[in-house]
């Protein structure tokens, strides 16, 4: 079924990184608009003659109003790069959506591992935001793989989390840091192991390039995780 399409208005964007930058819209004829934490919406659009659909995982929670962040990164080139970075507040764009299947599900007490690199955390942290409201008795942990310290994109939230949720425990893991830096180093899948810890008791969801979020699953897989707790998105 064909899904209705809206018009949203660019309230503003920020850069978060050299190459990554968020931006902020609000629907201009919904008075709210529902999705669950890890979905997208997709952006139709036409240049020079030729129509072009971009989808983009939604990086903020679901709050009940009409807005809502998406993060893009920069290709030179891109259709969509191209639109998004032309794009100025009050400039209108049509989008459809919510969709995917990349969903969060009950944690009903069994921790919960999230496992991002790159803008693959767009929807990792919608997901995130929503479980630490929701899942008190859940113990949350947030590996993040980039490549360097300017990377770190929503780093100050999720530092601020960690500050005020006993239940959350935040780690970045660099490929490429600086010398000063003292915390995970190499690529994120080296640290999932020592994540999980023997337990089984866990959901984990993965969300990132095809790479990182196959050898992610392949070792849960034989670190003893039901196939039916490890869920994931490739970017």
């Amino acid at each position: 079924m064909k899904q209705r399409g809206h018009t949203v208005e660019l309230l503003g964007y920020q850069d978060l990184s050299r190459s990554v930058r968020a931006f902020n819209l609000r629907f201009v004829t919904l008075d709210r608009f529902d999705f669950e934490p890890g979905q997208a919406i997709s952006v139709q659009f036409t240049l020079e003659g030729q129509s072009y659909v971009r989808s983009y995982s939604i990086a903020s929670p679901p709050r009940a109003t009409n807005r809502l962040e998406i993060c893009a990164r920069y290709n030179p080139g891109g259709p969509g790069t191209r639109l998004l970075w032309g794009l100025r507040p009050g400039d209108r764009l049509t989008v459809t959506g919510p969709h995917g299947e990349f969903l969060l599900k009950p944690l009903e007490g069994r921790d919960c591992i999230l496992v991002a690199a790159g803008t693959g955390i767009a929807p990792i942290r919608s997901m995130l935001y929503s479980v630490l409201r929701n899942e008190r008795r859940s113990h949350v942990t947030l590996l993040f793989g980039v490549r360097d310290q300017e990377d770190r994109l929503y780093n100050a939230d999720f530092l601020e989390l960690e500050r005020v949720n006993p239940n959350f425990s935040y780690r970045t893991v660099m490929s490429r840091p600086q010398d000063d830096w003292l915390g995970l180093r190499g690529y994120v899948q080296h640290h999932v192991e020592d994540a999980v810890r023997n337990r089984h008791a866990l959901e984990v969801y993965i969300s990132g390039k095809k790479e990182m979020v196959d050898d992610v699953r392949q070792m849960l897989e034989e670190l003893g995780l039901d196939e039916g707790s490890i869920h994931y998105e490739k970017t």
